[in-house]
């Protein structure tokens, strides 16, 4: 049986999975590798594990398959964006590999603010610690030596093609979460770089997602046990791929993967640059179309608070699953209570990094529930949100579609369908991220003539779930968006303190 490997690197995790030519998941090998955390903001991880644990994956994928009597015949690879690392000419990082959400550079945000339209502008982002092009402007200035030495400024995504082919290549929709890519001409531009200070010389070649960018090197298949010369293929980030394997094909649909935080995605046929600066644009998984993003810091993490606040110890530990019991004896509105979960600054589309967590209008009668509740409904509210702008900037949206950790809570997925009031759709296969990969290297390699073929190929003997809205909760959930929005500002004015 002919299979292609599926690399997907995660903050946390590497995962190696084994999928047919149908879509169907064989096997998946997976690693532990959370990143180093410091207390003054820094979030590092070693470059040189990225590549010992690909390695490691790739050998217990090879020797499966040949046990089995199947064939790799691609290796495929989607990761989270944002990160850096400096490497030489052959590769090897010169230093920690600086993670997408460092905080080091946010002392230089200050400084760009008056370049805040040009880079909107050009690149469909804000100014942000989140992306690659201030801390690229970190290493030459903090560690000039380093900067020195560097051939390359990497992800991990284009550390591991490196790894496996010897070609220093980045797709556009990891490209477009440097600062650096002009989105309208998909190449770098000379203006950013020379307004973050970097040189155009240290940045990868630029691909289009869901190409082959070499064949594996005769040394890493030997020690791996794969085959010389079969296809890698950069299927594109991570959020683009989960947004395509949980079935976004058109402008119609939207995304909502809810884990730690919330990424909302949707499609655009050209770039669109929203002027009041609330959402991105950055390439589509899908050739020649663009993703709005909007997303939201902490959303499941609060859920996740509430659950561990109520667990006192083991005897009283309350599960998920409990807890989405306690919302369901909640009505909608839980109770009058409100919260903004802002736990850690909000992100779209309020963009506050001073925002504070809030739980408003307890009483006496208030229970577990109604707070429980009204988390759910605080993030179902902020999703609602950013699909609004993106009806604003495209057309009308009829079906959001769900994934990540979060997509499993049926009450959840209720509560974002009258909060929307569209149809909510969970797929059955959750691992959405993978999927997408699959969907675009299997196109590539020339079994399906387009994604939509292959997505459906994948899907077609599954069964999603399907969430219908309660018309008759529409006023109830538009008189709560109104409060809400009403308190964000009163904290707005709060946290700006006297004039």
């Amino acid at each position: 049986m002919k299979t292609i490997l599926i690399v997907d690197t995660g903050t946390t995790s590497i995962r190696c999975s084994i999928i047919d030519t149908i879509g169907t998941v064989i096997k998946t090998f997976s690693v532990h590798h959370p990143p180093l955390y410091y207390c003054d903001g820094r979030v590092e991880h070693d470059g040189f594990s990225y590549i010992t644990h690909l390695e490691e994956l790739m050998g217990e994928s090879s020797l499966y398959v040949n046990q089995n009597n199947h064939s790799i015949i691609g290796v495929a690879l989607t990761s989270f964006r944002s990160a850096v690392v400096p490497v030489n000419k052959e590769g090897s990082p010169l230093h920690n590999m600086i993670m997408w959400q460092d905080k080091r550079t946010d002392n230089l945000l200050d400084s760009y603010t008056p370049h805040l339209d040009v880079i909107n502008n050009k690149t469909g982002a804000l100014i942000s610690s989140l992306f690659s092009s201030l801390k690229m402007q970190w290493i030459r200035n903090t560690i000039p030596s380093v900067y020195k030495d560097t051939y390359k400024l990497v992800g991990v995504q284009d550390l591991m093609i490196h790894h496996l082919c010897g070609v220093f290549a980045t797709d556009y929709s990891l490209a477009g979460r440097t600062s650096l890519l002009n989105i309208h001409t998909l190449s770098w531009d000379k203006e950013l770089l020379d307004l973050y200070m970097v040189e155009e010389d240290k940045l990868c070649s630029l691909i289009a997602v869901g190409s082959i960018v070499g064949s594996l090197k005769k040394e890493v298949a030997l020690r791996t046990g794969l085959c010389e010369g079969i296809p890698i293929i950069s299927s594109g980030g991570d959020q683009q791929c989960a947004a395509l394997g949980a079935g976004l094909l058109d402008e119609k649909k939207v995304v909502a993967n809810t884990g730690t935080g919330s990424y909302v995605v949707g499609l655009t046929k050209t770039p669109s640059i929203d002027p009041q600066k609330r959402v991105f644009c950055t390439p589509s998984s899908l050739p020649g179309l663009y993703h709005l993003e909007g997303g939201m810091i902490s959303t499941g993490s609060v859920y996740r608070w509430f659950k561990e606040l109520l667990s006192v110890d083991a005897t009283s530990h309350i599960d998920f699953a409990s807890l989405d019991e306690l919302v369901t004896l909640s009505p909608p509105h839980a109770g009058g209570v409100i919260v903004l979960p802002h736990f850690k600054g909000s992100g779209s589309p309020y963009w506050n990094s001073e925002a504070k967590g809030t739980i408003a209008n307890l009483t006496l009668s208030t229970t577990r529930g109604d707070i429980a509740r009204a988390i759910l409904e605080s993030i179902a509210l902020e999703i609602k949100e950013n699909v609004s702008i993106f009806e604003q900037l495209t057309s009308p949206i009829t079906e959001m579609r769900v994934s990540g950790g979060m997509a499993k809570s049926a009450i959840f997925n209720q509560i974002q369908a009258d909060m929307l009031q569209k149809k909510v759709i969970q797929p059955y296969n959750t691992e959405t991220t993978t999927l997408g990969a699959w969907i675009n290297a299997i196109v590539t390699l020339g079994y399906y003539s387009n994604q939509e073929k292959a997505y459906y190929a994948a899907t077609q003997s599954q069964d999603p779930i399907s969430f219908t809205p309660d018309k008759g909760l529409l006023p109830i959930y538009q008189e709560l968006e109104r409060k809400k929005k009403e308190l964000v500002a009163a904290y707005s004015l709060i946290l700006k303190g006297p004039h």
